[in-house]
């Protein structure tokens, strides 16, 4: 960089990017929080809100969008934000909605598209058979891009109250099996700490992770 009054050239380190093993880290757990709170109903909305030129305040700039659809639905809405990256690199907000009551919002594109200046903004009417496929943050989506997310970004951000957190609960291996009986598996992976003994591998520890989705919440397991 060139000081314009000195014309000194300035070394400038690059910023510090989020490596994609800690994005795929820190988006499972979103994932799974967005299956807890929404259900595909006719009373949520996920909402793709892109910037056209770089973003200065993306938190201020949703809190000015929310409280527009609020006033034109006239009702409270509950919220999860996702930060992504477009395949410009430019950053997009993906907003999950409902109502409070959940009852059915009174959402059109046209509402949508007035309520957030910053760029083309898209709605998303949610159901049952497309709610895991767009909730799936911890897989690279179509033009979005993983080699953008600055280290300090943060991935998401929820209402301060309606979102109900994951709960964790420890079963053995039978019982989490007998209890996702009937569902689809949608991830698996299998982690082991290994050590060579006389030539030989000798595994010492294995972890594996399953994740299952039902009709309207995944659930996943920690089977080590």
């Amino acid at each position: 960089m060139i000081d314009t009054v000195t014309n000194r050239v300035i070394e400038c380190s690059p910023k510090a990017i989020k490596s994609e093993k800690a994005l795929f880290r820190q988006f499972k757990p979103i994932t799974r929080l967005v299956m807890q709170n929404f259900y595909g109903t006719n009373a949520e909305r996920l909402l793709k809100l892109p910037y056209d030129d770089t973003a200065t305040d993306t938190t201020y700039d949703w809190k000015y969008c929310l409280r527009k659809l609020m006033r034109r639905t006239n009702k409270k809405l509950i919220f999860i934000v996702v930060l992504q990256y477009k395949s410009d690199g430019l950053p997009m907000l993906e907003v999950w909605i409902r109502t409070a009551d959940n009852s059915k919002i009174n959402l059109t594109q046209d509402m949508v598209e007035d309520c957030w200046k910053y760029g083309k903004a898209e709605m998303i009417e949610l159901t049952e058979d497309n709610l895991l496929q767009h909730a799936q943050y911890f897989i690279k989506k179509p033009n979005t891009r993983w080699d953008c997310f600055p280290s300090y970004a943060k991935l998401f951000r929820c209402s301060k109250t309606g979102i109900e957190k994951v709960k964790v609960e420890i079963v053995d291996y039978a019982e989490a099996q007998r209890r996702v009986a009937g569902c689809n598996q949608t991830f698996a992976s299998t982690k082991a700490l290994v050590d060579e003994v006389d030539g030989k591998s000798i595994i010492y520890q294995q972890v594996t992770y399953e994740t299952y989705a039902k009709a309207k919440n995944p659930i996943e397991f920690d089977t080590s």
